[in-house]
């Protein structure tokens, strides 16, 4: 009996490791849809450009500033 109790166990945590495998490949899957579709959006381009210039705009101050 408990062997069968044992495997009957086993097989449901395989079982729910398979679920949650698929539902976070499904998520990461969406989540990259997103993101690319994003990136395709010119306004969310402008937004990036804007936002790395400000950042090695600062860099450069802060080099400039301590040297």
């Amino acid at each position: 009996m408990a062997i069968e109790v044992k495997s009957v166990l086993d097989s449901w945590v395989r079982y729910e490791s398979s679920v949650r495998e698929r539902e976070q490949k499904a998520l990461v899957s969406h989540i990259l849809e997103k993101i690319r579709a994003d990136l395709q959006n010119p306004k969310i381009q402008t937004q990036i450009l804007d936002q790395s210039i400000a950042d090695v705009e600062k860099l450069l101050d802060s080099k400039s500033v301590s040297a």
